[in-house]
């Protein structure tokens, strides 16, 4: 499969002339291959019953600009802007879900896990203990979502971590450049930007604002009671994050040809 990703590059059905028009043409073929394996699965008979799940990682990269509601949007990989932490996501369960409908229930990846769980009728556990080690899931079961057509998941707010690669190799490991990493917040209409220091910076309306182009954080005398109360229960989210955030844990792998240097002091570089 040719997935939509960079490099951009030609597919063995189309040939594009620029980014955008090869990003496309890959989507088309990444679609056609889609559609082999749902005619495999109609063939055995199993369609009606499986469930498919189409999603990604991350919105689209800088270096396109696609169109939403009749804007042009470039694409916002390594930002913490909705078109860089709100990923696409298609399901397709004909015997459960009707086709061509929205939802607008709150999802991410660390959700996934618990809801196949909970389709497979294991039981999901929250908390348990493996070889000394305390595993705790943070993830939400969404099967209410898939199977009964729920307008909210169980999950009143989502974290999202995005921004750019602000790491250094140090005499002790790969290190952040933050101790505690800006991260967004939000609900299914507003979200809200907690800054490096922890504090809050940008608060926005997705519902009236999605390009996120109006930060009502100085303006709370003209909130309406929603907003309020959603920027309430956001704030009251932030004390419970860590102090600072976890560096990567590792074994150092023998030297390697591509390795870097260190080029920064453990710890003392840090902001």
């Amino acid at each position: 499969m040719v997935l939509p990703h960079t490099p951009f590059v030609d597919t063995p059905d189309e040939k594009g002339v620029d980014n955008l028009s090869k990003h496309k043409a890959m989507v088309r073929y990444m679609d056609k291959i889609t559609g082999n394996i749902v005619k495999a699965l109609e063939a055995s008979n199993q369609r009606e019953n499986t469930l498919i799940i189409w999603t990604t990682d991350n919105g689209s990269t800088q270096r396109i600009t696609g169109t939403y509601q009749g804007q042009q949007v470039k694409g916002g990989k390594m930002t913490n802007l909705e078109a860089g932490i709100n990923a696409p996501f298609i399901a397709s369960w004909p015997k459960y879900i009707e086709s061509n409908t929205e939802s607008t229930a709150l999802i991410d990846f660390t959700d996934f896990y618990p809801t196949f769980l909970d389709l497979a009728g294991s039981t999901v556990k929250k908390k348990w203990a493996e070889n000394g080690i305390t595993h705790i899931l943070d993830g939400h079961s969404f099967k209410s979502v898939l199977k009964e057509g729920a307008q909210k998941s169980t999950r009143d707010w989502m974290l999202s971590m995005g921004g750019g690669n602000h790491a250094q190799l140090t005499e002790k490991g790969v290190e952040n450049q933050y101790v505690f990493r800006d991260r967004m917040l939000r609900t299914e209409r507003y979200k809200l930007h907690v800054n490096s220091f922890g504090k809050a910076a940008e608060f926005y309306d997705l519902q009236s604002d999605p390009f996120e182009k109006h930060n009502l954080i100085g303006a709370k005398k003209s909130w309406s009671p929603q907003a309020n109360q959603a920027f309430d229960r956001l704030v009251a989210v932030i004390p419970t994050f860590p102090k600072r955030d976890a560096d990567p844990k590792y074994r150092p792998n023998p030297p390697q040809d591509w390795d870097v240097a260190i080029t920064v002091d453990s710890e003392v570089w840090k902001k």
